[in-house]
């Protein structure tokens, strides 16, 4: 099952998904749970290598096993074993991290269409995942017009993000650190 989380800058998003995938794995590695985080974020400069040490602190003692791919997450599915009796539940931080990394790859390449890909991966890696805890920002509505590189990855970013939630068991939005559900197949 896939659960998207939705939510703009500073909104608790991340916040809210880690309690969910404790929600989901209830009692963790004593109870035969595996939980595995999976990374997107490019460290880039001293902001991104902050934010990166933040969330590792805060995630310290949840028994995630850490897994970091800024593109080709489909990889991330040979690290992921289904020999426990548990659930295995798998957060993806974030969205707007992996479309980046996937539109502007290594040495400076740039792919426009990248919306394809990325769903084909989020599904291939799904199917190893009892649960796909899924963060996605809400960079899209702010009403300003962008140069057209920007303006393609904002599309790109909200083609994925509108696809997921067609199929998810839920889509939460955290507004002021609020959750709201906003839908899901379940609504």
């Amino acid at each position: 099952m896939i659960h998207l989380v939705i939510g703009g800058s500073a909104s608790g998003k991340s916040e809210y998904a880690e309690e969910l995938v404790l929600k989901l794995s209830p009692g963790g590695s004593k109870a035969g749970h595996k939980r595995y985080y999976l990374a997107t974020m490019k460290a880039s400069d001293t902001e991104s290598l902050e934010r990166i040490d933040k969330h590792k602190r805060r995630r310290q003692d949840m028994e995630y096993e850490t897994l970091e791919y800024s593109r080709d997450i489909d990889r991330a599915a040979e690290h992921i074993s289904k020999k426990t009796h548990g659930s295995i539940v798998l957060l993806l931080e974030d969205l707007p991290c992996l479309c980046a990394g996937e539109m502007f790859g290594e040495g400076g390449s740039y792919k426009p269409d990248v919306s394809e890909l990325i769903m084909e991966e989020i599904l291939q890696l799904s199917k190893v995942c009892d649960h796909m805890v899924i963060v996605t920002g809400d960079l899209y509505r702010d009403g300003v017009r962008y140069d057209d590189m920007t303006e393609n990855y904002l599309f790109q970013l909200a083609e994925v993000t509108g696809k997921l939630a067609a199929i998810s068991e839920d889509v939460t939005e955290l507004v002021y650190s609020i959750p709201v559900r906003i839908g899901g197949r379940s609504v």
